[in-house]
């Protein structure tokens, strides 16, 4: 708050209505991110790649965009990116007995990486944007930003999971104590994984 307000006071048009819709358009999209982490620092774990995730299932995305699929198609198979990242991240971390900080931490430059070269370092444009996706994702609903509303419905949708289902306390189960979490019969590493994916996805 204090950040906010000192650099609204120093510049002239900081908080122009216009300019609030952009910044809040662009800090939904880490809130989103920053849901799936709830769950994966409640589970003592880490990700140091969730950037590298939201980059490649974007560029992944926008690859499907220029081929001419459909967009449903596309949608489902920058998700399907995220949450087989957010495996790869949790196996190896399981397969190798590592800290996922680790693991994450190489994975993060390996998914950049890979954006790199499927977009081969150019950006993506030369498709149809006349479509639904567009037309509803990319424009506010009176001077409300979509990804927000979107931000503000998965926050509605996980706090139900993460207060109100068995499987958040499973998950601060195991961050507080994984030990005593498996004597009372929690998966932990059916749990982890679930974790990872949603994480994956989300990004």
């Amino acid at each position: 708050v204090v950040l906010i307000l000192a650099i609204g006071f120093s510049t002239e048009h900081f908080f122009d209505l216009n300019n609030l819709v952009a910044i809040i358009r662009a800090a939904s999209f880490t809130g989103i991110m920053a849901l799936g982490m709830v769950f994966v620092l409640s589970g003592r774990d880490v990700d140091l790649s969730v950037g590298g995730i939201y980059n490649l299932a974007g560029i992944f995305t926008a690859f499907l965009f220029v081929k001419e699929f459909p967009i449903w198609f596309c949608i489902l198979g920058g998700i399907t990116v995220g949450v087989l990242c957010g495996l790869l991240n949790i196996g190896l971390s399981l397969a190798f007995k590592i800290p996922t900080i680790i693991i994450t931490l190489g994975t993060m430059s390996v998914f950049r990486g890979l954006g790199l070269v499927l977009s081969q370092a150019r950006p993506f444009y030369q498709f149809e944007k006349d479509n639904w996706f567009f037309q509803v994702v990319g424009v506010s609903i009176g001077k409300v930003p979509t990804p927000l509303i979107i931000l503000v419905v998965l926050t509605l949708i996980l706090a139900v999971v993460y207060g109100f289902t068995v499987f958040g306390p499973r998950v601060r189960a195991i961050g507080a104590n994984p030990e005593a979490a498996r004597f009372t019969g929690i998966n932990i590493t059916k749990n982890r994984i679930f974790v990872f994916m949603l994480m994956g996805a989300l990004a």
